[in-house]
């Protein structure tokens, strides 16, 4: 063999222990940007259905003799908000919620969550064993502590002065369900200092069932969005 053929031999050696070092790199580098992917701050528009038992005590403002329970069913939507995921959490920075419905004793009514009059208890929790795809969310457990109230149509209103546990899997499709089973006091609202506001009914065995959701456009699809309506109006001009 000469030098020249085995000058070429040793090149292309050489060139396939390159190649292979790059390949290497490369895999290394995709499975370390998957483990260290994230979820990115976001949030999520949810049309659901709120079911819950209501109890309402005997010598209520509602003139029943004896205790009522109340099948109450509403819908409407609630707005999730989380930061970004830290530690393999992400703690929840807001939640909405208003759901409306009716009963034959107690008429046209709507329930709000979040930070729900008078009392204004803010929201804890957070979402745990995230599933995400490119920083969005697909799914994750969730933990919600939220008040709420029910105000009726005819003016009074039932609201609670601590806070419901919720707990279920969230994720983009419909039918995921968050259950709240514990009592909680229900206190009627006179409109004065809530520390003279009298419990009148207690509620439990809540049920929130998720019908669809709407993932809230991230600032990168926003930016996207008017880079192409950009070129079409340069195009067009």
């Amino acid at each position: 063999m000469t030098s020249f053929q085995l000058n070429r031999s040793n090149t292309k050696r050489l060139k396939r222990k390159l190649l292979a070092a790059v390949i290497a790199i490369a895999s290394v580098s995709v499975s370390g940007s998957n483990v260290d992917a994230q979820l990115e701050a976001g949030s999520l528009l949810v049309d659901a259905r709120a079911d819950q038992t209501v109890r309402v005590l005997a010598g209520s403002p509602f003139g029943n003799a004896d205790d009522l329970e109340l099948q109450l069913s509403a819908v409407g939507s609630f707005e999730l908000t989380w930061e970004d995921e830290m530690g393999g959490t992400a703690a929840l920075s807001d939640f909405t919620a208003t759901f409306q419905g009716t009963d034959a004793v107690l008429g046209g009514y709507t329930v709000f969550g979040g930070l729900a009059p008078p009392a204004s208890i803010p929201t804890t929790g957070n979402l745990a064993n995230i599933d995400e795809l490119n920083g969005e969310l697909v799914s994750a457990d969730f933990t919600l502590g939220t008040a709420f109230s029910i105000v009726l149509d005819a003016g009074p209103v039932i609201y609670t002065q601590g806070t419901a546990e919720f707990l279920g899997l969230i994720s983009n499709s419909s039918g995921d369900v968050f259950t709240s089973p514990d009592e909680i006091d229900g206190y009627f609202a006179l409109g004065g200092d809530i520390a003279d506001d009298q419990v009148v009914a207690v509620s439990f065995n809540r049920t929130v069932t998720t019908l669809a959701a709407v993932p809230e456009p991230s600032s990168a699809l926003i930016f996207a969005c008017i880079g192409v309506i950009g070129c079409v109006t340069r195009r067009r001009s």
